[in-house]
């Protein structure tokens, strides 16, 4: 009866502190939100309702534990008793038989192998082969021009050899030369210049062809000397020596 006293008395004050709760949230809603008071009620029940139940589930837990009685403990089972084995006896042998010679053994051995044969060896299993890796081909300079794309056909007035993409799909940018801006750069690409060694292979008449063909900035190519500064460039010079270089050659 002492821990029915303490549970109830625990749930009491659960569920009072629960509508307290409650109270003050209704409240709350009502002077502070300004809510309506149906809203009010309905809210702060809630509360009391989920309060009560969370309160009384921590706090108002039995701590008194009933021992069940387990009962008087199972009888062990008695082992079955053997039932009485009649000893066997052998049957008489009959004294023809006993006295007749034991029969030879059916299975005779097979003779021994003779001591000068020798075991066939065992099939010798072959490694298998390791593939044969062709040695890498050296990369030469016929290989590079294999690899570079086909110039276009050089035609018979004098323009210098085109190509129609640039070498590996990376052009060289033209722009570091002096003279040469974005335009221009489109526009020798256009006309299937892209690399440095190209404009330096250039001869005074296809210098010529470059200059009458260049729309809206004839005559560019040999004022800033790109054939002088591609030649720089070509070789790995700076942009600098190319510069030092035109500059010198006027």
């Amino acid at each position: 009866m002492d821990s029915d006293t303490r549970l109830t008395r625990c749930a009491l004050f659960c569920w009072l502190l629960a509508a307290i709760l409650g109270a003050l949230v209704a409240t709350l809603l009502l002077r502070v939100a300004d809510s309506a008071l149906l809203n009010a009620l309905f809210f702060g029940g809630l509360v009391m309702l989920v309060s009560g139940l969370v309160l009384g589930r921590l706090f108002c837990k039995p701590t008194d534990v009933v021992a069940k009685p387990l009962g008087a403990p199972p009888r062990p089972a008695t082992p079955p008793t053997p039932a009485a084995v009649a000893p066997i006896r052998p049957a008489p042998v009959p004294a023809a038989a006993a006295s007749a010679p034991p029969a030879p053994a059916a299975a005779v051995a097979a003779p021994p192998a003779p001591v000068g044969a020798v075991a066939a060896p065992p099939a010798a299993v072959a490694p298998p082969l390791a593939p044969a890796i062709a040695p890498a081909e050296p990369v030469t300079e016929a290989l590079k021009a294999s690899t570079a794309a086909a110039p276009v056909p050089q035609a018979a007035d004098g323009r210098p050899p085109m190509l129609a993409t640039a070498r590996g799909g990376t052009p060289d940018d033209l722009r570091v030369i002096r003279g040469i801006g974005p335009k221009l750069q489109q526009l020798l690409n256009s006309m299937g210049m892209f690399h440095f060694d190209q404009i330096a292979a250039w001869t005074d008449a296809e210098l010529a062809w470059v200059d009458d063909n260049l729309d809206g900035f004839k005559g560019r190519a040999g004022r800033d000397h790109w054939v002088v500064q591609a030649r720089v460039l070509a070789r790995g010079g700076s942009v600098a020596e190319a510069f030092a270089a035109a500059d010198a050659a006027r």
